[in-house]
């Protein structure tokens, strides 16, 4: 007859409820803007395009965590942490200039100097966009 295996089985990972709410706190502080063409069809949110997945949003996550000495969790607790919200990620149906899409998302705390930057911007940007048009046709 064989001997009873000693060995305890690995028990599941169990994080505090203070690091699971800290994911809450987390995925609520992101940058989250709701659709432009389903407003009135879906509350759905989505992230800007920076943010282009799950994995690259859990490594920000990761280092948030490290500098606020908070207590971690996996990558697949905070996969269906995020899964209770309804946030997507943006996908552009034309690109976009990441430098524009920051100033738009930043409107309220841009200081002198980011305006002054973003005026320059744009006069380097149109006529770049006008040769572009004038190519297509």
């Amino acid at each position: 007859m064989a001997q009873k295996d000693d060995r305890t089985p690995n028990p599941p990972l169990k994080y505090t409820e203070a690091a699971k709410s800290y994911v809450r706190s987390f995925i609520e502080k992101l940058p989250a803007v709701p659709s432009h063409y389903n407003r009135k069809r879906t509350n759905r949110t989505y992230l800007p395009q920076e943010l282009n997945n799950l994995t690259i949003l859990y490594r920000i996550y990761l280092k948030d965590c490290n500098e606020t000495g908070q207590e971690n969790v996996s990558e697949t607790v905070f996969r269906s942490i995020f899964r209770e919200y309804n946030i997507s990620f943006h996908i552009p149906k034309k690109d976009e200039c990441i430098t524009c899409i920051n100033a738009e998302n930043n409107k309220e705390t841009m200081n002198d100097i980011d305006k002054e930057s973003m005026n320059a911007h744009i006069e380097e940007k149109n006529p770049t966009k006008l040769g572009f048009k004038i190519h297509k046709i």
